[in-house]
């Protein structure tokens, strides 16, 4: 009976009833025995124990799920906080690229630029969002190595909101490559035409380059699913580049090459060939300003790369912060040190200074969570020489008009970033960032065998020719269909005046000013199909004169144009060295120009007569020269006239109408009452007039 009722009102602490059948069992060997009942206790009190302990553990297991569950959200909470927050320091990029592209443009441009500075970050936006982070990031059931293939406008993402934080930070890089290159074609590009640029690189050329690198499917990526699980000794790896010294500045800064290549240089920036060094004006408030709020960013483009805090991330933000700093002050020295020695005035020089602190940001963006601060600084002293003397290279060598030296500070700077792990990134931080424990994949110069510097050539090769195929195709795909530049005329007076609705900072502009400046662009056009026409027919005298240069010497034969072109007698040789400073004698040397036609006792025939005979009227009519006025924004091209019988050879650039005697050394001989003479002869010979306001300027 005891048995029995305990059996039925005995219950465990927690609240659970005991089950006492084994316990009744045993004691029915025989209840009646003393023996029995003590053993039947001690059976209870052991049974007793081992529930009360399995309670508390399935309790403590409930609790330690429920603490699991909680932490999960912390870190989820954590981790997309800090990739928020880093997104949006990201953002704050533009502001800053504004500020420098602004102060380096001259005042009548800068509405202008920095309207597309926003309006591209829109494009770039609604694109990015359509297709671009699908292609950069999209999975599917059977994954792509070379793009994605889902996740296009967004959708499935729905049931993980997270990954919306995720979109937002790619998205801010994305914008970051698209408005390099904004500054590199500024003052002379179509807006429609960048515009459709800038969307072409969000949607198409940018997202390629991010699935092969910062995908887990990438063919070329680090964090590829396959490669993470190959363990020790694993074939393949892929190229490291944290926050994207390739990815971003090698895509945005070829592009901008391309940009300047296909448009050609701003008018005024480079005369008969040779780099104008007063052009252009320059804002130093702007240009520093906005410097500044690029290194701000900098630490949360830099540092928010890692994508997380939890698991030691955090570790290598702290690392990044640190690299990002050393990286970027040690090639705001190098490069303004460069410049110094540079200089035959040994000067110091303030866009050297802010170049060169963005160059050495963008070398240290591949490493910056891989390398020692140590290696940081020698990144950004080599990053001062790169930017200094690729500056210069691209200026002066390869005539490109880079407002912004674009190429130089990101493309360059980008490639030299993308080598940097592969020398200086140590196995330690390797295995912290991604998990990998070989230490062959190290730098070069920390234990590796070559193998990673490979992979990070390999990055370079890819990125350069991927960027560089299709912006060229598409930019002088553009010009071959015309409306690459906007017109001459509005380039001379600012876009800002023509389609920006005025000039920033000339509070002064009034109604009637914009619209008599309106007025004279139209007046410009009409000079300029003026002026096209000459051109065309100075073309036909060239012919014609090439036709007589073929002729038989002495005596001449009437040529010409039938068109009411400049008549011309005889033939001769162009002849003579460009630098005499005797005309006419043939016996030291012929003249400057040389002479076409004429007898055999006239200058430059045969070369052995004195300059009487270069002056006798009718026996050199005609004078081909080139043409070296300084002062013209265009190349010179060969142009004929017929001089009056008593002048010397003039020449003329009809880029200005400028006149100068063509044998004289500066300042010109020729007199203002021969310039006018030989402008009325010009005016009659070519069956027209020259534009009054070019004949003002003849006259002035």
């Amino acid at each position: 009976m005891f048995l029995f009722f305990l059996k039925l009102k005995h219950k465990a602490p927690g609240g659970t009833h005991f089950v006492l059948h084994s316990i009744i069992n045993a004691g029915r060997k025989d209840p009646r025995t003393k023996k029995d009942s003590n053993e039947a206790r001690k059976r209870i009190k052991s049974v007793t124990l081992q529930t009360t302990t399995l309670t508390k553990h399935m309790n403590n297991t409930a609790d330690i799920l429920e603490l699991q569950s909680q932490y999960n959200d912390l870190k989820h909470a954590v981790d997309t906080a800090w990739l928020i927050q880093c997104g949006i320091g990201v953002f704050f990029m533009q502001a800053g690229f504004a500020l420098v592209e602004g102060g380096n443009m001259r005042t009548k441009n800068i509405v202008g630029v920095l309207l597309k500075n926003v309006i591209d970050v829109a494009v770039a936006a609604i694109v990015f969002y359509l297709w671009g982070y699908g292609f950069a990031f999209g999975t599917s059931d059977d994954p792509n190595s070379f793009i994605g293939t889902g996740y296009f406008g967004l959708k499935g993402m729905e049931e993980n909101q997270v990954s919306y934080a995720h979109f937002f930070f790619q998205f801010v890089f994305c914008a970051t490559s698209t408005t390099i290159v904004s500054g590199a074609c500024a003052e002379r590009v179509d807006f429609g035409v960048y515009l459709t640029f800038s969307g072409f690189v969000a949607g198409w050329i940018y997202p390629i380059v991010v699935h092969s690198i910062w995908s887990t499917h990438g063919w070329l990526s680090a964090m590829n699913d396959k490669t993470m699980t190959g363990g020790v000794g694993a074939p393949f790896r892929g190229a490291y580049d944290i926050a994207g010294s390739g990815v971003v500045h090698i895509v945005g800064g070829v592009c901008a090459l391309a940009a300047c290549i296909s448009l050609g240089p701003r008018s005024g920036r480079f005369l008969i060939g040779e780099v104008n060094e007063r052009f252009p004006s320059r804002n130093a408030h702007m240009s520093t300003l906005g410097t500044f709020i690029l290194f701000f960013a900098w630490f949360f483009f830099n540092s928010g790369s890692t994508l997380a805090l939890s698991n030691g991330s955090y570790l290598a933000a702290a690392r990044c912060v640190t690299t990002t700093l050393l990286g970027g002050m040690s090639g705001a020295i190098s490069c303004t040190l460069c410049g110094y020695l540079r200089s035959g005035r040994k000067t110091l020089s303030l866009q050297d200074g802010l170049n060169g602190t963005l160059g050495g940001l963008v070398a240290i963006t591949a490493g910056c969570g891989l390398v020692p601060p140590w290696a940081a600084i020698i990144s950004g002293i080599l990053s001062g020489a790169v930017t200094r003397f690729g500056g210069e290279f691209i200026l002066y060598t390869l005539k490109a008009d880079d407002p912004v030296d674009a190429f130089a500070v990101h493309a360059l700077n980008g490639m030299l970033g993308v080598l940097i792990p592969g020398f200086f990134a140590s196995k330690e931080s390797i295995a912290q960032v991604y998990g990998i424990l070989d230490e062959r994949f190290a730098g070069v110069f920390m234990g590796g065998d070559g193998h990673q510097l490979a992979y990070q050539i390999l990055e370079l090769v890819w990125i350069t020719v991927w960027s560089a195929f299709w912006s060229i195709a598409v930019f002088f795909g553009m010009k071959k269909f015309g409306g690459l530049r906007i017109p001459e005329e509005v380039e001379l007076a600012g876009a800002d005046i023509e389609r920006h609705e005025g000039m920033m900072y000339e509070r002064t502009w009034s109604t009637r000013d914009v619209f008599q400046m309106k007025e004279d662009m139209k007046t410009f056009r009409i000079m300029k199909h003026e002026v096209a026409q000459m051109k065309k027919q100075l073309q036909y005298l060239v012919s014609a004169a090439k036709t007589a240069r073929g002729q038989a010497g002495g005596g001449g034969h009437l040529g010409g144009p039938s068109d009411g072109g400049i008549p011309f007698l005889g033939n001769g040789s162009l002849g003579g060295t460009p630098n005499s400073s005797n005309r006419g004698d043939g016996v030291k040397s012929c003249s400057r120009a040389g002479s076409v036609g004429g007898d055999s006792l006239a200058g430059g025939g045969s070369g052995h007569q004195n300059n009487n005979h270069h002056n006798h009227g009718g026996e050199a009519p005609i004078t081909i020269i080139v043409p070296v006025d300084t002062s013209s924004s265009h190349e010179p091209f060969f142009q004929v006239f017929e001089p009056v019988a008593t002048q010397t050879p003039i020449m003329i650039d009809m880029t200005t109408i400028a006149f100068e005697d063509s044998g004289a050394s500066p300042p010109s001989t020729t007199t203002t009452s021969q310039m006018q003479q030989q402008l009325e002869l010009m005016q009659t010979s070519l069956g027209g007039r020259l534009p009054d306001r070019y004949a003002q300027h003849v006259k002035s």
